[in-house]
């Protein structure tokens, strides 16, 4: 696994692009597996997190009726249920 800095400088790297990048017939892996390096250490990358759920909320619709999209979608949101963590 990298490591959260390493993660922190891809996520920010890769955050205006990322839903072009989810909605690719590839990226959508990529960002379900980023997805999951993320879920392995919530509490350091908790910005990250809200950055991209705040990124993906302004093209909700598009993703949600896009099937790649949609999986990014509930990968992210099956990986951080609010109830997971009520803090």
């Amino acid at each position: 696994m990298s490591s959260v800095s390493t993660l922190k400088q891809l996520i920010h790297s890769i955050l205006p692009s990322i839903v072009d990048v989810s909605m690719n017939l590839h990226g959508t892996r990529v960002i379900q597996t980023l997805v999951e390096s993320l879920a392995a250490d919530p509490t350091f990358l908790h910005e990250e997190i809200l950055a991209i759920g705040t990124q993906m909320s302004h093209y909700i619709y598009d993703m949600s009726t896009h099937t790649n999209g949609n999986h990014v979608i509930q990968a992210f949101l099956q990986t951080f249920k609010a109830s997971d963590r009520p803090e």
